[in-house]
């Protein structure tokens, strides 16, 4: 990923210095963004960038906007580098240089050869100001909006795959907030996808032990979608293996607990099921749990079957 970084740099000054010798447009507009950006700049690296960035436009040097706007050989744009590296200053640079907000969208839309957008790497970074000035940057184009974020990369991994899986709470916040009340039935479609393996971001959430992501996933849905919620947390991958499986494997108590905890009084049949669930290889959650010596968790499944039994 980003692997051709530096060469965006050096093509960038090449044809910056020894380039075009077209007459200098003058974009007061830019000269302001210029020096907004440069004295907001915590790092000397990131600001030679964003003169680099700023001379290629004050000079109309086509061949370098070229490669600003449209990227490298592997389609990383400027912005593309400009996030993986966390430079929220040029971020906002390369954000203002668009008069169009036709074309602002297109450039915010482009992937890389893997399919990757910027927002993929911002939820991947954890890097909350950088998405939410790209999430801001669509204005009141929901349409639009919803689209980018429901982008998935070569894996079919969306951002809230990527910000599960590293356990970025506010990324989650950021990313739900892109979708209104009217437009729920997307955010609960974005919240149960899962990648070119069925995995869902609330396996890999529970993969990596994040349980305030979890929480956050499940209460995604309201109690009016209790089916949903229950549909989500008994999603299988490839390979039949749930949440629920990965929680007991690795003796998460409190994930366990979270994921059993959508199943009301009158979905114990359902729970059952769930917590009898085999993999591609016939192990069920109980199993796991024993195999690992993970005897919390076994408690917390006798305890739910018993009260369940009670409760018929």
């Amino acid at each position: 990923m980003l692997s051709m970084i530096k060469w965006i740099l050096v093509a960038i000054f090449i044809f910056t210095a020894f380039g075009s010798n077209k007459k200098k447009n003058k974009n007061d507009s830019m000269v302001k963004i210029s020096t907004k950006t440069l004295n907001n700049a915590k790092r000397n690296e990131e600001k030679e960038y964003i003169k680099l960035v700023v001379n290629a436009f004050r000079n109309n040097n086509e061949k370098s906007i070229e490669i600003i706007i449209e990227g490298n050989d592997e389609n990383e744009t400027a912005l593309h580098l400009a996030t993986h590296m966390g430079f929220k200053e040029l971020v906002k640079l390369l954000l203002n240089i668009f008069i169009e907000q036709e074309k602002l969208i297109d450039f915010l839309m482009k992937e890389d050869i893997n399919n990757i957008t910027v927002l993929h790497l911002a939820a991947y970074k954890g890097n909350e100001e950088i998405l939410e000035l790209l999430l801001n940057a669509f204005g009141k184009d929901q349409e639009k909006l919803i689209e980018y974020v429901m982008k998935e990369d070569d894996n079919n991994n969306t951002a809230l795959h990527l910000a599960s899986d590293k356990g970025h709470e506010k990324i989650l916040k950021l990313l739900f907030n892109a979708f209104s009340e009217e437009k729920k039935d997307k955010l609960i479609e974005f919240v149960m996808k899962g990648n070119d393996k069925n995995i869902t971001a609330l396996s890999l959430a529970t993969y990596s032990g994040h349980e305030k992501i979890v929480k956050l996933l499940l209460n995604t849905f309201t109690e009016k979608e209790k089916d949903k919620a229950i549909e989500y947390v008994m999603k299988e991958d490839n390979r039949q293996i749930t949440a629920l499986h990965i929680a007991s494997y690795n003796g998460y108590e409190d994930i366990a607990k979270s994921l059993l905890s959508v199943f009301g009084k009158n979905e114990q049949k359902k729970m059952n099921e769930y917590l009898m669930k085999r993999s591609a290889v016939k192990y069920t959650a109980f199993y796991l749990a024993s195999k690992n010596g993970h005897y919390n968790i076994i408690r917390l499944f006798t305890q739910m079957r018993n009260q369940s039994k009670k409760s018929k």
